[in-house]
């Protein structure tokens, strides 16, 4: 099982934005990968821009107040990126 929703439930809001793909082919995708998280797009690159994303897949823990905690550029295995929920997010409440 990938890390996502299921996992961590509330604690952790997964939000994928697919940059300037078309809505029908995000939708497609996300319904053949079975995502179990929100996806949008950014048609203008904005927010792609604002994270300093060249190009997908960047994977990156962002805080409630929209800082980017650690960002991943060509992403990041499921294991390494529980560890990183963890001691980024997780533990420092605890």
């Amino acid at each position: 099982m990938g890390v996502g929703p299921a996992e961590f439930g509330d604690l952790v809001l997964f939000l994928g934005i697919a940059g300037t793909s078309e809505p029908d082919d995000v939708q497609a995708y996300v319904s053949e990968n079975n995502v179990a998280y929100p996806v949008g797009t950014d048609p203008a690159g904005e927010i792609w821009f604002q994270y300093g994303v060249d190009e997908p897949p960047l994977v990156a823990l962002v805080s409630q107040g929209g800082r980017l905690l650690r960002g991943w550029p060509g992403g990041i295995g499921g294991d390494a990126l529980r560890a990183q929920i963890e001691e980024l997010v997780l533990l420092p409440d605890s």
